[in-house]
C-alpha cells in the first residue's frame, strides 16, 4: 500500500468514526422516536408543520410535516425523534398565497402592492404557543405515540 492509499485510507476510517460517534452532524444524543397523526374533523391533514416546543431550559425544540395520510415523526436537528420532557405543540397549515403562482408579467404589474397573505387552514388557537391545548411529555422507553385530533 503506497503512502496516499494509506493517507485515503486513515481520511475515510478518520470520517467515518466521527459520523458514528456524532461528531460531524449536528445531532442530538438522548433522543427518542416521537410519531402520531393529525387530522382535522376527522380528515387526515397531508402538510401540517407540528412543532413540540420544549418548556424546560435545557430543552429543544422538535419539529416534523406530515404525510399524506396525516402521520408525522419528529427531529431535533439532524436526530430522529425528540429529547424526554414536556412539551407545548403547535400545528400550522397554511394555503400558499397566490402570488406564488404568478407569471413574470403578473408579478410585475403586483410589484409595489402589498403581498397576499397566506390563509391559515387549522384554527388559530393550535398556531400559538401561549393558547394551544396539546401538551403532552415525551418519556424515555415509551412509546411516544401523539395523535392530534384537531377541532374547531
Amino acid at each position: 500500500m503506497n503512502w496516499n492509499s494509506r493517507l485515503s485510507w486513515l481520511f475515510v476510517v478518520s470520517f467515518l468514526s466521527a459520523m458514528v460517534s456524532g461528531c460531524g452532524g449536528g445531532g442530538v444524543s438522548g433522543t427518542v422516536p416521537v410519531s402520531g397523526k393529525v387530522s382535522y374533523k376527522g380528515q387526515p391533514v397531508a402538510g401540517a408543520i407540528v412543532t413540540f416546543n420544549g418548556e424546560g431550559a435545557e430543552s429543544r425544540t422538535a419539529v416534523a410535516v406530515s404525510e399524506a395520510d396525516g402521520t408525522y415523526k419528529l427531529r431535533t436537528l439532524e436526530s430522529e425523534g425528540a429529547l424526554p420532557g414536556k412539551y407545548k405543540v403547535t400545528v400550522i397549515k397554511t394555503e400558499a398565497a397566490e402570488s406564488a403562482a404568478l407569471s413574470m408579467e403578473d408579478a410585475a404589474k403586483q410589484a409595489g402592492k402589498p403581498a397576499a397573505e397566506a390563509k391559515e387552514l387549522l384554527p388559530p388557537k393550535y398556531a400559538s404557543g401561549a393558547e394551544t391545548p396539546l401538551q403532552f411529555e415525551v418519556k424515555s422507553g415509551a412509546a411516544n405515540t401523539f395523535d392530534l385530533p384537531l377541532e374547531d
